[in-house]
């Protein structure tokens, strides 16, 4: 046993020799890298650029419009006042489908010209 602790430790003397010390030293000082902002920068710069064009060419394309008609006022649910009509009292939350009301802004339909 004794001349296995003697054999470990003649090793680890002949490693640690003012040569070996210096390599090892050199050797973290170029591992260890200064930082630049400019090249930090242009990589930020670099990454995003490269998402955004993954991103365009995987999105998926929006839907082609159909063509329908136009929308007329008739086709509105437009709330009515009349005279008599009893008024809901609700508790709760609830969607009113027929609410009394006295006035319901301008409807009016306008024909969309298009240039071309």
């Amino acid at each position: 046993m004794a001349s296995s602790d003697s054999c470990n430790h003649v090793i680890r003397q002949d490693l640690v020799t003012s040569e070996n010390v210096s390599i090892v030293q050199n050797q973290i000082h170029k591992s260890q890298v200064a930082f630049d902002p400019v090249s930090f920068i242009i990589n930020i710069v670099i990454m995003m650029a490269l998402s955004m064009a993954v991103g365009a060419l995987t999105a998926k394309k929006p839907p082609k419009p159909r063509h329908s008609p136009p929308a007329g006022i008739e086709q509105f649910s437009v709330p009515t006042a009349d005279e008599g009509r009893a008024i809901q009292v609700l508790f709760g939350k609830r969607y009113i489908t027929g609410p009394n009301v006295v006035w319901y802004g301008d409807l009016k339909s306008v024909a969309v010209q298009v240039r071309m």
